[in-house]
């Protein structure tokens, strides 16, 4: 046990006996649900992670890697990746990092039940090694960190940092304003007209590497809640044919969320990830608003009557998640579909939609690269490869399958781009999913902080500095 703690806390941030003095107060929109970094993958419980954990590579505020734990790694060969590790980083019994932690930690990757980290590790076949404080947490309130002075990265600005569970926005801006909370994230576009006013206050933005789409099932002969408009059950699935996925996505209006329910904060998007991002394929527009076309294509399937159908959505986790579901199901009853939002805490959401009980589903996911994104998303499940561990829609094709893996086993970086934005293309083209838009995500702070906003979307309590 000792031997797992110590990796654990490998080169932590902000983990130390409580201290007195310089504190910061951040509200986070959505919950943390476990603390465990080998468990879920979700962006909320990876954002704290970072500020306790460490990885080999970091990434800077481009979604791009740099240097963390490793100062540099090379291919040895098509399937071998050396990793030269900084020297000098301790865990806090002062035992020094060594190759072998490094490997413990990969192996412990594949032990954890039911953990999602496995995905990215489960294909390393081999290992060789060449050479050689206080916590408190409350699901739902807070996580408290203090500082670690011995850090190999630097001595944070912050003695003690507080990150409070604030999901709802009306919450999370009246703390702003009344200084509980010195800075928030995702800060609600309705509201950014009245921080912008406020001469104590002032915003950051970036174009976020995370994209909103819609799931559709694919696998299933009788989605869940997909019926006629009389409530009998469709004699097969809808979603199962090409015009009708088709339809759908030319009935959305993006350029009109965008403007008027994003204010502005967000792209429309054609691509799983956003154009910052590696593997992002260029020659891909989103789709046009075309009602009439996506009448046409609805009859041509069979369908001029429409069907009826439930919308899935989180309405605590993505930037207008609940409104956006409305509005989509409104511009769907123009083209014959009528869509019940059904919208849902995220910490409620997740389970049901593992267990395929969406018929049709909003998500957000954000990745490094475009290949990355695809694996979980769109590829056809195999647990064994690591693929669509993700993958609600149940979409199976074998042309992006095998591009992916050309992509991974690739070494050559503009190769594995090419292979990548390829499968991008046919995903895309064969609507796998419906994407919406990339979100541009806003932070909200005193006028006395400085923040470098990310395109990963993540809250760094040390990358907040005094100006």
């Amino acid at each position: 046990m000792r031997r797992l703690l110590r990796v654990l806390v490998a080169g932590s941030i902000l983990w130390a006996l409580p201290a007195h003095g310089t504190e910061l107060r951040i509200g986070l929109a959505a919950d943390v649900t476990s603390m465990d970094p080998h468990f879920l993958n979700i962006a909320p419980n990876i954002n704290i992670a970072w500020h306790v954990f460490d990885a080999l590579t970091h990434v800077d505020e481009d979604a791009r890697l740099i240097p963390g734990l490793a100062v540099s790694w090379r291919a040895i060969n098509a399937t071998t990746w050396e990793f030269r590790l900084r020297r000098g980083v301790r865990f806090h019994d002062w035992a020094e990092l060594t190759a072998e932690d490094v490997a413990f930690s990969i192996e412990r990757t594949l032990k954890v039940p039911n953990g999602q980290l496995r995905t990215f590790t489960q294909r390393i076949v081999g290992k060789q090694i060449v050479d050689a404080h206080t916590l408190r947490f409350a699901r739902g309130d807070r996580v408290e960190l203090a500082r670690n002075d011995g850090y190999w990265g630097g001595k944070p600005a912050w003695e003690k940092v507080i990150f409070r569970i604030v999901p709802t926005d009306p919450a999370r801006i009246a703390g702003l304003l009344s200084g509980e909370l010195d800075a928030i994230e995702q800060v609600p576009t309705a509201d950014l007209p009245r921080i912008r006013r406020d001469p104590g206050l002032h915003t950051a933005q970036k174009v976020s590497w995370r994209t909103i789409f819609f799931y559709l099932d694919q696998r299933s002969a009788s989605p869940p809640g997909l019926t006629d408009k009389s409530g009998r059950p469709l004699a097969r699935n809808p979603f199962r044919d090409l015009r009708v996925r088709q339809a759908l996505s030319l009935a959305i209006n993006r350029q009109a969320i965008a403007e008027r329910l994003m204010e502005g904060a967000a792209l429309p998007a054609s691509n799983l990830v956003s154009p910052p991002v590696f593997g992002y394929a260029p020659d891909l527009k989103p789709d046009r608003y075309d009602p009439a076309e996506a009448k046409r294509l609805l009859a041509q399937a069979g369908f001029a009557d429409g069907f009826a159908m439930t919308l899935a959505a989180p309405n605590n986790r993505y930037v207008n998640d609940d409104q956006i579901a409305q509005a989509v199901a409104a511009m769907f009853a123009h083209v014959g579909i009528r869509a019940r939002v059904e919208a849902l805490p995220i910490n409620a959401y997740l389970p049901k939609g593992r267990k395929g009980e969406f018929a049709f589903a909003m998500f957000g996911w954000g990745s490094f690269s475009g290949d990355l994104a695809l694996r979980p998303l769109v590829a056809s499940p195999d647990p064994g490869k690591g693929f669509g561990a993700f993958n609600w829609s149940g979409y199976s094709n074998p042309r992006v399958d095998e591009l992916l893996e050309r992509a991974f086993a690739s070494v050559d970086e503009k190769r594995r781009e090419a292979l990548a934005r390829g499968a991008m293309r046919l995903a895309m083209r064969d609507y796998a999913v419906i994407p919406l838009h990339h979100q541009i995500t806003t932070w909200g702070m005193k006028k006395s902080l400085a923040y470098a906003p990310r395109t990963d979307e993540f809250t760094f309590a040390h990358h907040f500095r005094a100006q």
